[in-house]
């Protein structure tokens, strides 16, 4: 697992491990769950339909189903 390093003032320092405190989490486990929270782990919003919207019907074409080959037994 990675291991981020930053820097806060102290009141800031101890405003987290008192929060951290409260919920019963190491300081590190409230500030990993702040980040996972915060950080969007997924497409923006819009973000596939603007790409998918680009394609034009045209150049969509379904795969026709190919023949069975012989099967070995």
């Amino acid at each position: 697992m990675t291991q981020l390093h930053f820097s806060v003032d102290e009141a800031t320092a101890k405003a987290l491990a008192e929060q951290a405190r409260l919920q019963g989490k190491s300081l590190s486990k409230y500030l990993a769950d702040i980040v996972v929270r915060e950080v969007p782990s997924s497409w923006p919003p819009g973000y596939l339909d603007s790409v998918l919207g680009s394609l034009h019907p045209r150049d969509l074409v379904e795969p026709g189903d190919p023949e069975p080959g012989p099967v070995n037994l």
